[in-house]
């Protein structure tokens, strides 16, 4: 249904002629004509106006495909932020920079013990001429010199988008015309996205190929030095792409308001904050008092993914949960 039908249908629920609704929102008969034999369109401002006189939500009005009426409160709708174009691309901009902030931190996250891995399994075969000791210091210094670049990074981050933090909680409208111009960026960016997925799988893929390989076709050293920070360099490689491709796509989502960011979801969000802020500490002191207690920086890596696919099963606990309340 377009927005011409919905204006008809609805101007007759509340029983007013073409002239008796222009006089409610300000304009003339002829306007509203004009509108609902579709040969014009009302602005952003006459469709909050009509939105509210309806007492139906923006969304429903201006979206054709929308055909069952979504019904909100006047006050959410006279009152929601409404974002032109250039501020949506102001945002697509930062965007892609936090992108590479993100991912570049998680990299040097997952990166971060494997000099201590190296430099303790180069003393154990006795090929390097330092102690032990020496070793795990270098390799210890080495690890949080890295996570300290990448928590500043992550801190940058925040920094740099605090000012959209909103358009993951709140409700907002795109100016007129905007929606159609991001969904058509949206699509031509389809192919840039498959690449990017396939090329980060392809990275996991290969990161258990150093694993596999048998001893026959590599050589001691390698199966017991390099095996396993290969694998954790080809891990962080594909996390990384697939990360920053990740942060893009969500641009796209927040700004239109799908997958994980309808109004529904939106609303639950600060319960999904709370229970991944408390989650994802957990993992952290998990990781850290294993492989300080067990000295066990070679194995604990293991933690992390691990964490990832229980925190997915959460997630989808929790959303059963929201939906049977």
């Amino acid at each position: 249904m377009i927005l011409a039908d919905k204006i008809i249908v609805n101007r007759k629920k509340l029983n007013l002629t073409q002239e008796a609704l222009g006089e409610e929102i300000n304009v003339s008969r002829q306007a509203v004509s004009k509108w609902e034999s579709a040969q014009s369109i009302p602005d952003m401002e006459k469709i909050i106006s009509l939105s509210n006189l309806f007492g139906v939500s923006v969304d429903y009005l201006i979206r054709d495909e929308i055909e069952d009426v979504e019904y909100l409160d006047s006050n959410q709708v006279s009152n929601t932020r409404k974002l032109s174009l250039k501020e949506v691309n102001t945002f697509f901009e930062k965007s892609y920079k936090s992108s590479k902030y993100v991912s570049l931190g998680v990299l040097l996250c997952i990166l971060s013990p494997v000099t201590l891995m190296i430099l303790t399994s180069l003393t154990d075969l006795n090929l390097i001429g330092i102690s032990e000791n020496l070793a795990n210091g270098i390799g210890i210094a080495v690890m949080l010199i890295l996570i300290l670049l990448a928590i500043s990074l992550f801190i940058i981050n925040n920094s740099f988008m605090s000012d959209y933090n909103y358009l993951e909680k709140d409700y907002f409208e795109l100016e007129y015309g905007v929606e159609g111009i991001v969904k058509q960026k949206h699509k031509l960016r389809n192919k840039e996205n498959t690449i990017s997925i396939i090329i980060g799988l392809v990275f996991l893929i290969l990161s258990a190929l150093p694993l596999i390989i048998s001893d026959s076709f590599t050589s001691h050293i390698f199966n017991e030095v390099y095996a396993v920070p290969v694998l954790i360099v080809s891990v962080s490689i594909g996390v990384y792409i697939l990360v920053g491709n990740g942060i893009k796509e969500g641009a796209y989502s927040k700004i239109l308001q799908v997958k994980d960011y309808t109004l529904e979801k939106k609303r639950n969000s600060k319960l999904y904050e709370k229970i991944a802020g408390l989650y994802w500490l957990f993992a952290v002191t998990i990781y850290l008092a294993y492989s300080f207690i067990f000295t066990a920086w070679d194995k604990s890596w293991i933690i992390w993914p691990i964490a990832g696919v229980l925190f997915a099963l959460v997630l989808v606990v929790m959303s059963l949960f929201i939906k049977e309340e």
